[in-house]
């Protein structure tokens, strides 16, 4: 399914009907988002639904069509950006048109191959169990403070975008701080589940990348998150998906949601490894 063309459609026969841009629009990113729910969750795509055709009755919706047009495009980029990030940065091939770019960029070449390079070193550490096998980067399960500037930056332009489609009226300066606050809680989500989902017990303080020190307990959204993280790192080959980890949602726009594990054509030239045993 063409996600992308889809909500143009809806969009285009919305407004056909309506005559209005920001009814068009959230009429068309709602249908979006609620087959991109379905094909994650039923449930989940169920409440969706009733929360929406609830603030609908109430008028809700149209009083503040900007804000949820706003809210829902934020998060559309958002999840496009960890998509973008999981599989062109931390799965780098060096010889991409990218990585070409990058190169002749000081200071962010360092701070690309040297993810790409723990990153993959990672997925070699990773046993079919999920445990890990050895450690050789501890960079490899925690997001630092290191990248949080480039993360930001994304963040930041994804809510300008957000805000001229929307029409919805912010200043720059509450983006400017909202940017802040959702990269911190990107990355301390990151660094609070993944290292679970590995079932990994090593020592993190917020002097390395956003952490608590152990103050919250985040296992319910790890559990949210793992299956999709597992298949992730088990599925191999060119099948390889599930790129999102915390922001679920790109991975099925872009015909990379597995939901199982199917290694039979990668086997057959890697019988040795453990994944095909």
């Amino acid at each position: 399914m063409n996600y992308f063309l889809l909500v143009i459609l809806a969009f285009i026969i919305s407004y056909y009907i309506t005559k209005n841009y920001n009814l068009a629009l959230v009429i068309s990113l709602n249908i979006f988002l609620l087959l991109t729910l379905y094909n994650y969750s039923v449930i989940i795509f169920l409440s969706y639904l009733f929360i929406i055709l609830l603030f609908w009755k109430t008028n809700y919706i149209k009083k503040h069509v900007k804000l949820l047009n706003f809210i829902i495009l934020f998060y559309i980029g958002i999840s496009i950006i960890e998509y973008i990030i999981h599989k062109y940065v931390m799965h780098c091939s060096k010889t991409s048109i990218l990585s070409q770019i990058i190169s002749s960029i000081p200071f962010m070449n360092e701070v690309y191959f040297l993810t790409c390079e723990k990153h993959i070193q990672h997925h070699l550490e990773v046993e079919p169990n999920m445990d890990l096998n050895d450690l050789k980067y501890k960079e490899s399960l925690f997001m630092g403070w290191n990248i949080f500037i480039y993360i930001f930056l994304f963040v930041f332009i994804t809510m300008i975008v957000s805000k001229y489609i929307s029409n919805y009226d912010i200043s720059y300066t509450y983006m400017f701080i909202i940017s802040i606050i959702a990269t911190f809680l990107w990355e301390y989500l990151w660094n609070k589940t993944h290292v679970k989902m590995h079932n990994y017990d090593i020592e993190y303080s917020i002097k390395e990348g956003p952490y608590d020190e152990n103050v919250l307990n985040t296992d319910i959204i790890k559990d949210v998150l793992y299956k999709n993280h597992k298949i992730h790192h088990l599925q191999k080959g060119e099948k390889k998906g599930n790129y999102n980890v915390i922001v679920l949602g790109a991975d099925e726009w872009f015909g990379l949601n597995n939901t199982k594990i199917d290694n039979t054509e990668y086997c057959k030239d890697h019988e040795s490894e453990s994944i095909c045993k």
